[in-house]
């Protein structure tokens, strides 16, 4: 199993609702592809940088998500047809670059670079 980050943003105008229909539409994709959702967080409406398909903000939605190496390709294909979703990007998490936040977060390396 693979440790995965999903942001998802979606539609600015759509209702609580409605949200929370394309996130457990979303956590369902994941979950028939194999995947655990370790964690989601909605992190609000933003101003994006530029203009997507004419919108000037988008609602954004994050995941953390224990999955296969094959579950990347099976979540991509059904995102992409979907209207509501306007953007996604999914990457890999390194389990060193993990170990490395936290450290820093504790402030246990002083300032120092791990390797």
């Amino acid at each position: 199993m693979n440790s995965y980050e999903l942001l998802v943003l979606t539609k600015p105008d759509a209702s609580d609702e409605d949200r929370d229909v394309i996130v457990k539409r979303i956590e369902g994709w994941l979950k028939d592809a194999g995947s655990e959702v370790v964690e989601s967080k909605f992190l609000g409406v933003q101003k994006l940088a530029y203009p997507i398909k004419k919108l000037d903000e988008a609602a954004f939605n994050i995941w953390f998500v224990d999955g296969p190496p094959e579950m990347p390709s099976e979540l991509a294909a059904k995102v992409r047809i979907d209207e509501d979703i306007l953007r996604h990007l999914l990457i890999e998490r390194h389990p060193l670059a993990e170990t490395e936040i936290t450290k820093r977060q504790e402030g246990q390396n002083h300032g120092k670079r791990v390797q």
